[in-house]
């Protein structure tokens, strides 16, 4: 918990305060901060796969025909993430999540 909580200071989403009386609190108000930024300090730069990152490691990477969708997908997890901050989460806390069902996920016996 102190490296997380070390990271996300180091981010600048957290300051911390030393003494008895210390901890940590939000450096910004909360509806500033979005769960990409949450996810981002602690774990990277978002990636869907290993080539997911502008580096050209890979020996496929100048015909691969699966990086560019990837990329795309990746770009609107980003998004959305970006678009949800820790204060719409700590609203939610205690509504249902939704359930969609549809025919295809109902499995027949």
């Amino acid at each position: 918990m102190a490296k997380v909580l070390q990271r996300l200071a180091r981010e600048g989403l957290l300051a911390s305060h030393q003494g008895t009386r210390g901890g940590y609190q939000l450096s910004r108000p909360p509806s500033a901060i979005s769960v990409a930024d949450v996810i981002q300090a602690v774990d990277g730069p978002l990636t869907v796969t290993a080539c997911s990152t502008d580096e050209e490691n890979c020996d496929q990477f100048a015909k691969c025909n699966v990086r560019d969708p990837l990329w795309k997908i990746k770009e609107r997890i980003l998004f959305a993430l970006q678009a949800c901050s820790i204060t719409e989460l700590a609203a939610d806390t205690n509504a249902p999540v939704p359930i969609t069902i549809t025919r295809s996920s109902v499995l027949h016996t």
